[in-house]
């Protein structure tokens, strides 16, 4: 179950799973800012279960912050990248 996407789970199961994470982006008028997303089956349905759980367990000085992964229409896992 290790690389299982929100959009599978929901399709295996037909369970509504959401998870939240914070994603840090510099910017430069104020610092730094962070971005909440809501990741589930439908507004990141490739993005894999466990590097949500993972990512969403970051905490400064505590647990250092991890990367989020999609699984692409091949079957192999990419960097999520947040447009915008």
């Amino acid at each position: 179950y290790g690389d299982m996407t929100f959009g599978e789970a929901f399709e295996h199961t037909k369970k509504y799973v959401c998870i939240t994470v914070s994603a840090s982006r510099s910017n430069r008028s104020s610092g730094s800012s962070a971005q909440r997303l809501l990741l589930n089956h439908i507004s990141t349905p490739h993005v894999t279960i466990a590097s949500a759980v993972v990512a969403s367990c970051a905490l400064p000085g505590v647990m250092a912050p991890a990367n989020l992964y999609t699984k692409n229409k091949y079957g192999n896992l990419e960097l999520f990248e947040e447009d915008g």
